[in-house]
């Protein structure tokens, strides 16, 4: 279940850059297929990420991660909506960045890690 939480965030992290990408161009039916995907994915990586969560024993790294998890995809949602706005994203951006990298790092740092099968 490991490897489809972190197949699910990859999707997700190229289906996010690819919006830039496609919004610069201006298609809508694409930009709107694009933000379903996404939201499609978000739950994806919600429900690997609980029966992840409830395979390990208690621990407070897991919740704060689960947590950090979480603002992640709220901060992806923030920089769609602002940007497709028009509005500057530029501290919702740094602020993905930051908790996307502590996302990552936490997860491959704990013991159910990327091994864990």
């Amino acid at each position: 279940m490991t490897h489809l939480h972190i197949t699910t965030w990859v999707v997700t992290l190229i289906l996010f850059f690819t919006f830039f990408i496609v919004q610069k161009g201006g298609n809508d039916n694409w930009i709107k297929g694009i933000k379903i995907a996404l939201r499609v994915m978000y739950l994806f990586i919600i429900a690997t990420g609980i029966y992840l969560f409830f395979q390990v024993d208690a621990n407070i790294e897991y919740d704060i991660k689960m947590l950090a998890g979480i603002l992640t995809i709220s901060f992806m949602e923030l920089i769609l909506f602002f940007y497709k706005k028009g509005k500057p994203t530029k501290v919702y951006s740094l602020i993905f960045a930051a908790l996307l990298i502590y996302t990552i790092y936490l997860g491959f740092r704990l013991p159910l890690g990327i091994y864990f099968y």
